[in-house]
């Protein structure tokens, strides 16, 4: 509720002393009663319009449009209230009210953009800070559109306070030639200087925060780009309107959220089959016909012996623990020489090296003889902790053979596997 109130207060204390004078300048009414004399009606005005900022900011989550809306209305109430004091209280006729009222926009108008792209800065850093995810919400205004309204607007608004301050100028200028005096042609220009600077400069901050909010955002795109190049598929893209680059986000945010199931559904596939053959499946086209390419490879067949006597002494699940812990030795073999687990057969593996290519093939026999051998030292391993168990140890058998078989999916279209066969 109180997010940038320390924004707004200095804001507030630079609008009453700027339009206290202001007023004097303008309007003959106010001149009469004084900048020393406008400053607590100016003073008392901004401090309600404040309290009605705070009642109309008292929720948890603050939109960036909500604050621009509760700003702006609160600087019109301002102007406003100034303009019925000064009628019904001073007896002032409205039109010099009006031109405080007009002066109140000038200036709010800027500053309720600053305020709310202060708000909307804050919703960007709190979405990156959070990673979550957040779809585009609020009006779907381009950025050309926004930009073009807050310009207009404000042209508008730096025209009609400029006209009124001239008009008045103008007037007394010709009072002055009428009665012979010399005029005061400087005070009219530090005046009509003094005006245009302090909206321009209001105009200037909200465009300045605007800008750096652009770039905030960018930055955190092109972050969001760069961590999905880099294989960091867990950054997200802040989004908090519905511009153009709400919308890019929005995509890349989608985009993430597609490659990081990919590599999912790939960690897990590759749990099921070999690594090697997930990435030939999941490549285009592949996995998707039957047949497959002629190939010259080595295979590997293990399969344990005495593990049916070891499987009727033992439970379920400790034979289906024995059975995982002889297998991650396996895959550790076949894997340690760049081989790739085809299948597992009860207690039997398939395994295959040389699919690499002509660059595999050059040493697949000699890397597949490693892998047997190392196969033989971790069973070596395994039957050490079944002695210690008092369990019944196993042995196991290890063929290989090189020859020309075909490589590809075999089965129906609606059940495939990717093996080799010959």
């Amino acid at each position: 509720m109180l997010r940038h109130a320390p924004v707004v207060l200095l804001a507030y204390c630079a609008a009453i002393a700027i339009l206290g004078l202001y007023g004097v300048e303008v309007c003959p009414y106010v001149e009469g009663l004084g900048y020393v004399g406008i400053l607590p009606i100016l003073t008392a005005a901004f401090t309600l319009a404040f309290g009605l900022r705070l009642v109309w900011l008292r929720v948890p989550d603050v939109s960036s449009m909500r604050a621009f809306s509760g700003e702006l209305v609160s600087w019109s109430v301002a102007g406003v209230l100034v303009a019925l004091y000064d009628n019904l209280v001073l007896g002032f006729p409205l039109g010099s009210g009006a031109k405080v009222f007009v002066g109140c926009l000038a200036i709010g108008l800027p500053m309720s953009s600053y305020v709310a792209l202060l708000f909307e800065r804050d919703r960007i850093l709190a979405a990156c800070a959070s990673g979550e995810r957040a779809m585009p919400s609020g009006p779907a205004w381009s950025i050309s559109s926004r930009l073009y309204r807050f310009v207009l607007v404000s042209q508008i608004l730096l025209a009609g306070v400029l006209v009124l301050l001239l008009a008045k100028d103008f007037n007394a200028l010709v009072q002055a030639l009428q009665s012979g005096e010399r005029p005061d042609f400087s005070m009219v220009l530090f005046e009509v200087g003094l005006t245009f600077g302090t909206i321009l400069a209001a105009n200037a901050l909200a465009a300045r925060r605007y800008t750096r909010n652009l770039d905030l955002l960018l930055r955190n795109q092109l972050a969001g780009m760069d961590a999905v190049a880099a294989g960091q598929l867990n950054a997200v893209v802040p989004v908090v309107s519905n511009d153009e680059l709400a919308r890019i986000g929005d995509r890349t945010n989608s985009m993430i959220e597609e490659l990081r199931e990919r590599e999912r559904i790939k960690a897990v596939f590759g749990k099921l089959v070999s690594p090697q053959i997930a990435e030939a499946i999941l490549a285009e086209n592949a996995g998707s016909e039957l047949g497959g390419r002629e190939v010259e490879a080595v295979v590997l067949f293990t399969d344990l012996r005495n593990f049916t006597t070891l499987s009727e002494q033992e439970s379920a699940s400790d034979v289906v623990a024995f059975l995982n812990s002889y297998f991650t030795m396996i895959v550790q073999a076949v894997h340690g020489e760049g081989g790739v687990v085809d299948k597992f057969i009860g207690d039997a593996a398939m395994a295959v090296f040389g699919l690499e290519g002509a660059d595999g093939l050059a040493d697949a026999a000699d890397r597949a003889l490693r892998a047997a051998s190392a196969m033989h030292e971790g069973l070596k391993v395994i039957n050490a902790s079944l002695a210690e168990s008092g369990k019944v140890q196993v042995g196991h058998g290890v063929g290989l053979h090189f020859g020309t078989m075909v490589a590809g999916n075999i089965g129906s279209e609606d059940r495939l596997e990717y093996t080799v066969i010959g």
